[in-house]
């Protein structure tokens, strides 16, 4: 049984409710026992009761005595409790059990009397001498508000957010700093040849000087490919004027045939700029030189995607000003 308080409920809309003693005594079994076919019982049918005596003897014999509530004083009552508790026996120990039961009168208290000698009582009780047993089970209340495991939890639940957000954070700060040290070990251990620079070819092309105008693919050819406009150079001195199998790839100086697509190991250094007074016609784009230095093949990293990509083109794109850059993500 689970032990409760609480005063009987009222079974009829008065001022006043009615109570009978009942006794249970047995040598078939112990007052626990009891106790556990009486929680039986009055869990059924909803009946409040209270404990008065429980108690084993030196005999062997059991007893228990109870308080229980009933509408009336009806002699029909006493063989309703009567019969619900042997049955309530039966079902939990089996038939051949010899157990006594006797219901008797109690007084007949007032209930707004009894509220006040329950009140003037309290302070002479011994709150745990009775225990009440019955289908109103439950524990102490705590409070209106949530309980303490779920405000645990939510707080739990908010570090751990905070903790995932800060280390996504950090380990985003660390992919970037080690991309930043990759990037800085591959242009040490390599010539990067950035589109406006100005470099010299090898023997192969006789040294021939000109200015990088583009980086990427050749239709109809295999491989990548660095266009230059050769410069100092006068005209013809290249194979063609930016253009190849009918698509254009950069502009020339003045449109005439000063380009030339070549290999990066056709490239054998890269040179300072030309000074401003060489008389030279102008670059077709002078901002060049502020462009990244990247080339192709080289990862980079993009900030709107929050992730690395290949450099795979470097060039104008078809009605679209300046130089374009294509990246395999």
């Amino acid at each position: 049984p689970t032990t409760t308080t609480g005063e009987p409920r009222t079974f009829a809309p008065s001022s006043q409710y009615n109570t009978v003693t009942v006794t249970i005594r047995t040598d078939s079994l112990s007052s626990t026992e009891i106790l556990v076919a009486v929680a039986h019982a009055f869990n059924l049918t909803s009946t409040p009761f209270t404990i008065t005596e429980s108690n084993d003897d030196e005999d062997g014999f059991a007893t228990v005595e109870l308080l229980v509530a009933v509408a009336s004083h009806d002699p029909l009552y006493y063989d309703v409790i009567e019969a619900n508790l042997r049955e309530a026996i039966v079902d939990e120990y089996g038939d051949g059990i010899h157990v006594d039961i006797t219901v008797e009168d109690a007084a007949v208290v007032d209930s707004d009397q009894d509220s006040d000698n329950n009140n003037e009582g309290e302070a002479d009780e011994d709150e745990d001498s009775e225990e009440t047993f019955g289908d109103d089970v439950g524990g102490p209340v705590l409070g209106s508000g949530p309980p303490l495991w779920l405000v645990v939890v939510l707080l739990l639940a908010a570090i751990l957010c905070f903790c995932i957000a800060a280390l996504v954070y950090v380990l985003r700060s660390r992919r970037r700093k080690q991309f930043k040290q990759t990037a800085a070990m591959m242009a040490d251990d390599r010539m990067v040849v950035a589109v406006g620079d100005r470099v010299r070819l090898c023997n192969r092309h006789d040294y021939l000087e000109g200015v990088v105008q583009f980086q990427g693919p050749v239709q109809g050819m295999e491989g990548d490919f660095f266009g230059l406009d050769l410069r100092p150079c006068g005209p013809g001195a290249g194979q063609n004027d930016g253009s190849f199998g009918g698509r254009s790839y950069f502009p020339t100086t003045n449109g005439e045939r000063s380009g030339l697509f070549v290999g990066y190991d056709e490239i054998d250094s890269v040179l300072p700029p030309l000074p401003d007074d060489t008389g030279l016609p102008p670059l077709p784009d002078e901002n060049l030189s502020k462009l990244p230095r990247v080339m192709l093949g080289d990862s980079v990293y993009v900030p709107d995607k929050d992730c690395s990509a290949k450099v795979a083109f470097i060039g104008r794109v078809e009605r679209e000003p300046g130089i374009w850059y294509g990246l395999a993500l």
